[in-house]
């Protein structure tokens, strides 16, 4: 059995413009991204060998058009919510619940993907 991994969208918020501004870009901090909106995905990447299957979330800032201006991997989606409450300001009931399957190991979703 090979090694696969699927991984999916399963929460996300759209940005207040007063937020936009706020978001510190990782590499340079003086340059502030500007996402429309943030995604938390779920990565599952099974292992003919179980112990070798590994379970992650990524928090994605993403533009309308699905551009990825940065992401972090996570251990939990507790913590990606927590990071996503420390740089953003994103309250865990602001997050949306959504199911939608990433086609490619790039973040390739749109705003329009999430809303169909």
């Amino acid at each position: 059995m090979p090694n696969y991994s699927v991984e999916r969208v399963v929460r996300y918020v759209r940005l207040q413009d007063e937020s936009k501004a706020l978001l510190p870009h990782p590499l340079n901090p003086h340059k502030p991204i500007q996402p429309d909106w943030l995604a938390i995905t779920h990565e599952i990447a099974d292992s003919p060998d179980p112990a070798h299957s590994s379970e992650s979330f990524g928090l994605y800032f993403v533009t309308d058009d699905g551009e990825c201006l940065s992401f972090f991997v996570l251990d939990s989606i507790e913590t990606a919510v927590d990071r996503a409450n420390a740089l953003a300001g994103i309250r865990r009931d602001d997050w949306q619940a959504c199911d939608v399957e990433l086609k490619s190991d790039d973040f390739d979703i749109t705003w329009a993907d999430i809303h169909r």
